[in-house]
């Protein structure tokens, strides 16, 4: 959730996939197209009618030779030297080599991209140096999503979700730049402690902002973790890191600041996707959600809404529509 001074409302933006996507390709994912949503309160959305196909505000590149060809999806937004940024990523048709069958499938070979827009609405690419004009390349890797950025000084760190061909974990990957438009490999995000259980299987978005706690550390990063243990099947929650410098982090606490909802709940099963946007004193968190795929509410996802009215990210509580 961002306020959108152009418009003077809140706005999210997400990613779908409408019913005549392409079967078959990257079956797993739910990218297609990109859309937005508005408010004037942060808590009743209206669903925007952009300006291309299906009301959508950004889809996939026509050139059939870009990294985006065939779908996209949202990473990180953020408003900078008057012009709204979207770190973005995206699919072709190329189809991974990976020894995981259930990633055997075009659209797979995913990398991160740039757009500026100065309303939010229309979307303008900036191609980037590496492969059909994506930012980084992958060096044999095939999986490179969610990217978000932050500024430290004159440099912009940009951090994207990587996996490799067996497809066991996630790995975050960090590069740098100056000019926004030549990026140098940092390698793996750096972490000063060991893994806590609800994240031993790594995290897969990120976003990092000053730390709200003005004697902690200077920065603080707000993640999707992903339990590595057999018996959780890849659990998604929302945890919590911090770092002096922006490159070395530590866990803030021993587990997540934020879990699924009791069964029975629209998102009973996963949270994920965290996006925080401070209020005043409040902390107010979108994120996705969806329902245990064996239980009875097995078809439901969708976006959330938690607040923090005390501004501890421990007191998150769910807003119900």
């Amino acid at each position: 959730m961002r306020w959108n001074p152009v418009l003077e409302k809140y706005c999210i933006w997400y990613y779908g996939r409408s019913a005549d996507f392409p079967a078959g390709l990257a079956p797993a994912l739910g990218t297609g197209s990109i859309a937005m949503m508005t408010s004037d309160d942060g808590l009743d959305w209206t669903l925007y009618d952009g300006p291309l196909k299906g009301g959508a505000v950004m889809v996939a590149d026509e050139n059939p030779k870009a990294f985006d060809s065939v779908h996209v999806g949202t990473g990180d937004i953020e408003f900078r030297d008057g012009l709204w940024h979207h770190w973005y990523y995206g699919g072709d048709t190329g189809t991974p080599d990976s020894a995981n069958p259930t990633y055997a499938f075009p659209g797979y070979n995913l990398h991160a991209g740039l757009a500026v827009s100065e309303d939010g609405i229309h979307w303008q690419r900036k191609p980037g140096k590496a492969f059909g004009g994506a930012l980084v390349g992958l060096d044999g890797e095939i999986y490179g999503a969610f990217p978000n950025t932050y500024q430290v000084g004159n440099r912009t760190y940009l951090q994207v979700t990587i996996k490799d061909k067996d497809f066991i974990g996630w790995v975050s990957r960090v590069w740098a730049s100056e000019d926004l438009e030549t990026w140098t490999y940092l390698g793996p995000q750096t972490w000063s402690d060991d893994p806590r259980y609800y994240d031993s299987n790594g995290m897969i978005t990120r976003q990092v902002l000053h730390n709200i706690d003005g004697a902690g550390a200077e920065w603080m990063m707000i993640y999707t973790a992903v339990d590595g243990r057999p018996e959780k099947k890849q659990q998604r929650t929302i945890g919590v890191a911090v770092s002096d410098d922006g490159l070395t982090w530590r866990r803030q606490f021993d587990g997540p600041i934020f879990t699924a909802a009791p069964l029975g709940a629209w998102d009973d099963y996963n949270v994920a996707n965290p996006q925080l946007c401070i209020r005043g004193n409040e902390l107010w968190m979108t994120y996705f959600g969806f329902a245990d795929p064996q239980g009875p509410n097995a078809s439901q996802r969708g976006i959330g809404m938690a607040i923090s009215k005390s501004g501890d990210l421990r007191g998150f509580e769910r807003i119900n529509a």
